[in-house]
């Protein structure tokens, strides 16, 4: 194993994962949240494994998080009088979905495609990229 893996690497990508599974699927309900985290920690097991992390700490570290992203998203997504920006959101589209454009020669993948709808009332897709410090 490599020496630059570290607990909040490992952690941010299933972070990361919690929140576009969150997005995806909107179900705030404390049985689908656990779900989502079991199924997350999973592709990261081996990397827990090495850095002697037990189910439990990384638990209870994602559920920390999980508390943030649910209050952004309430906060931001579907309230209107705390909302800066007053968009809201409408619906999520597709996860690490691919862009490519020859124009500007940018090539990557998007965390998250949504549809907001703005202040006028306009529906818009956009980008939602997720950083979590990874």
């Amino acid at each position: 194993m490599s020496s630059d893996i570290n607990y909040a690497l490992v952690l941010g990508n299933v972070i990361h994962n919690v929140f576009q599974q969150i997005l995806e699927h909107m179900n705030f309900r404390n049985d689908e949240l656990e779900k989502i985290i079991k199924e997350s920690m999973k592709s990261q097991l081996i990397l827990l494994y090495f850095l002697k992390k037990t189910e439990e700490e990384v638990r209870a570290d994602v559920k920390r998080a999980i508390k943030n992203i649910t209050t952004w998203i309430g906060d931001i997504m579907f309230k209107q009088t705390n909302n800066p920006y007053k968009i809201k959101f409408e619906k999520f589209i597709a996860a690490e979905q691919e862009f490519n454009t020859n124009m500007y020669g940018i090539k990557g993948n998007i965390d998250s495609t949504i549809v907001v709808r703005t202040a006028e009332g306009h529906l818009r897709e956009t980008a939602l990229e997720i950083k979590t410090g990874r």
